[in-house]
């Protein structure tokens, strides 16, 4: 009987190019024992990032950013200012296809020397688009 892996062996050995694949991935590796509803994983991914308005428009510029962690039910980036809006597309490159939208959780100061923030969101799957 083969083992299976652990969600962080995953997340440290598998190159991911978008969210929902690793969302998939991530979801498939949760344990009973997890004291979470879903474990939050540290993972370092460039993402790109749509800030939106409340009617899930563009506002403002896109920009890149680096995730802290993930999981199944969403990601935490950094940010060199509190994030503007409610509510953020995402993807894994600039150009990519799949796309997912998440709400702004919270905005905290992660470094004060430097005023880096921590914005910590949550996927809106009903959300998510293919071509916006």
């Amino acid at each position: 009987m083969s083992k299976k892996p652990t969600l962080t062996a995953f997340c440290r050995t598998k190159s991911i190019n978008d969210f929902r694949t690793l969302l998939q991935e991530v979801t498939g590796l949760q344990t009973d024992n997890d004291r979470r509803r879903n474990t939050r994983v540290a993972k370092s991914l460039v993402i790109f990032v749509q800030p939106l308005d409340n009617s899930f428009q563009p506002k403002g510029k896109p920009f890149k950013s680096v995730t802290r962690d993930i999981s199944p039910d969403g990601v935490s980036f950094i940010h060199d200012a509190p994030f503007p809006t409610n509510f953020a597309r995402i993807s894994a490159t600039a150009t990519s296809a799949a796309k997912s939208i998440v709400r702004i959780c919270f905005n905290k100061v992660y470094y004060s020397d430097e005023m880096v923030y921590l914005i910590g969101t949550e996927f809106l799957p009903a959300l998510e688009c293919e071509d916006t």
